[in-house]
């Protein structure tokens, strides 16, 4: 069975909390200050990890050995997309064979440059 993790991205400060699963140890940052849940993304871990053992989240950017990917959720499944194939099923790639390279929100450009 795969562990169910989340992390999350706060919009407004731009960084990443990743505590688990437990609510109370992610509705404070480091300073005990209560996080406004309601300005942050969840992402979820993918039970995968890359080519250097690194846990995949939905939101992670990856490089394939050809070119730069991202994870997302839709439809109720993890998703590969990138500019060529748009979206395929993660299951169908071998994500341990590729390494992440940022996330979506902070290296969007990985992306663009293609």
């Amino acid at each position: 069975m795969r562990e169910i993790k989340f992390r999350m991205y706060h919009l407004e400060l731009k960084n990443y909390f990743e505590n688990g699963t437990d609510i109370n140890s992610i509705a404070y940052n480091s300073q005990f200050e209560m996080i406004d849940l309601n300005r942050v993304l969840w992402e979820q871990y993918t039970g995968l990890k890359d080519k250097n053992g690194v846990d995949v989240y939905e939101g992670d950017v990856l490089w394939t050995g050809v070119d730069y990917v991202y994870i997302s959720f839709k439809s109720g499944a993890f998703v590969v997309i990138s500019g060529i194939e748009d979206e395929m099923a993660l299951s169908e790639y071998p994500i341990d064979e590729w390494t992440i390279s940022g996330n979506i929100h902070e290296n969007a450009h990985l992306l663009e440059e293609q």
